[in-house]
């Protein structure tokens, strides 16, 4: 992978799933956490990305991505965490 995930601020499915996944490959199902609703600049960074940024106050978002999607936005001061989705079990 081109760009190193910071670890620190994805869980470790997420960490396994992209160690597995091609880099470029968008198939990652993930939960975004920011540290505060996203300004114009990081709405604009989230986007870009692919990640769905409603209107409002809200600071976790849902997004498929790539591994080096997920290592970009690792990089942010601004995301507090991500988290791969986990597909529900229906019992």
């Amino acid at each position: 992978m081109s760009v190193k995930v910071d670890y620190s601020r994805i869980d470790g499915a997420l960490a396994l799933a992209c160690d597995e996944t091609p880099e470029d490959e968008r198939s990652l199902t993930v939960f975004v956490r920011t540290n505060s609703p996203p300004d114009p600049e990081q709405v604009r960074k989230l986007t870009t990305a692919g990640v769905n940024v409603p209107s409002g106050e809200r600071k976790i978002f849902t997004a498929t991505l790539s591994p080096a999607q997920v290592a970009a936005l690792s990089h942010e001061s601004w995301v507090r965490s991500l988290k791969l989705s986990q597909r529900l079990k229906m019992t």
